[in-house]
């Protein structure tokens, strides 16, 4: 640690500051090495994840499939409260008009329809997991 670069940065003059303002500077490139990792972390898991759902999206389904994407970015849930059963289950028959899930922003919670009218086929996303715009969330058979 150059002690001279300190002393002008910090305006250092005894040594006990001198010896604080080395270690606040070490906990700093410390604390900012974490927190590279922890952005890296985070990168690689949004890759898998997206990864995970397009390979999910893609695979045993037709073209007759339709696809329920999350039109806004936010929390995934599929009941209305921890204590109500979930809008929707594997197999159940659902209206364009029906909800099939919420989606939370910011404390504002958006119903989310189905959109069309057919059998949900798969439900591609876990209750209170983070969706992006445009992920896909159900799979639905047309009827």
């Amino acid at each position: 640690m150059d002690v001279r670069l300190l002393k002008e940065n910090f305006m250092i003059d005894d040594r006990s500051n001198l010896k604080y303002a080395a270690n606040s500077v070490a906990e700093t490139k410390e604390i900012s090495e974490q927190e590279k990792q922890s952005e890296r972390k985070q990168i690689i898991n949004k890759a898998e994840d997206k990864q995970k759902n397009e390979s999910l999206s893609q695979n045993n389904y037709t073209e007759d499939h339709i696809i329920v994407k999350a039109p806004m970015l936010g929390t995934f849930f599929r009941k209305p409260s921890p204590d109500e059963p979930v809008y929707a289950e594997v197999g159940d028959v659902v209206e364009a008009a029906d909800t099939v899930c919420l989606i939370e922003v910011m404390k504002l919670f958006n119903s989310i329809s189905a959109g069309k009218k057919g059998r949900i086929a798969d439900i591609l996303v876990s209750d209170g997991e983070m969706v992006e715009y445009d992920q896909p969330l159900f799979v639905l058979e047309p009827i």
